[in-house]
């Protein structure tokens, strides 16, 4: 079976090629970190040369996952930089989420081509590795739909949300997710003298752009799909303790100004204490 995806990791590398910095360092469990300011995305090298690790028949493949997950979540960022202190916390929450299950989605897309090309280890690393219950749920949609008649291309669409769906029925991966957001949001929230912070709600064309086939204007999650992301607090809702004593931490510093000691609800009195400092 010939992908008719396979030149998609290429397509994001050229897209992304000019705008985007790969540097590596030893980032000892982490496969990637990013700078976004700078627009940099760090590689982990495992401790070893760069040159030394890409020709590791063990790390190579994991470098290469990483690679294909960070490269989409660039084009997220690409999205979302200038606007992402715009949306309520809640929803940056949630808008998190997407673009960890996305990303992972083509990392899990781009082993799969890997494979269909005649090189099986980046998919052997994703089946032993933390994200095994996506890939399989993937290829196992795709398989199906394959087997029930549909094209290649529509199959795909269809396992990638089927993939998309499995992401979220994880705890784990959400819990993970939400602590990376809170702390991302920590650094968000400004030491307002004058105003709240906006409240925004995510909309369809977002969720749409955030889930865009690379190369391509349409979403793998259909209509109703991106529907029931926006309605159904199914995937928004923050159920862990830590992160939502975290969250409501939040919540209340966006809700007061503090001037010297003194903590303020109310923004015109707050004002009153700048003026007379």
């Amino acid at each position: 079976m010939h992908s008719l995806y396979v030149d998609q990791f290429q397509s994001l590398v050229a897209d992304l090629r000019d705008v985007w910095d790969v540097v590596y360092d030893d980032l000892d469990h982490m496969p990637y970190d990013m700078d976004w300011n700078n627009r940099r995305i760090i590689l982990n090298n495992y401790g070893l040369r760069p040159e030394s690790a890409l020709q590791s028949y063990y790390f190579k493949p994991q470098i290469e996952l990483a690679y294909a997950e960070s490269l989409r979540m660039a084009r997220s960022v690409e999205i979302l930089i200038d606007c992402l202190a715009d949306f309520h916390p809640e929803t940056i929450l949630l808008i998190g989420r997407i673009c960890v299950a996305d990303a992972c989605i083509h990392k899990i897309l781009y082993a799969w081509q890997e494979r269909l090309n005649q090189n099986p280890t980046p998919w052997k690393h994703i089946l032993c590795g933390e994200d095994s219950d996506v890939a399989l749920a993937f290829i196992n949609g795709l398989e199906k739909l394959l087997a029930s008649g549909c094209s290649e291309k529509i199959a795909t669409q269809k396992a990638m949300a089927i993939a998309f769906n499995t992401w979220f029925a994880c705890a784990d991966k959400k819990r993970n997710c939400d602590h990376d957001t809170l702390n991302l949001i920590d650094d968000m929230v400004p030491r307002r003298t004058d105003m709240a912070l906006s409240r925004l709600s995510l909309e369809a064309k977002t969720l749409s752009s955030l889930t865009f086939i690379t190369g391509e204007k349409i979403s793998y999650l259909d209509g109703p799909h991106q529907k029931d992301i926006l309605k159904n607090r199914y995937y928004a809702q923050c159920d862990d303790v830590i992160n939502q004593t975290h969250l409501t931490q939040i919540l209340n510093d966006m809700d007061t100004i503090t001037v010297g000691q003194i903590a303020f609800r109310d923004i015109d009195l707050a004002k009153r204490f700048l003026i007379a400092e």
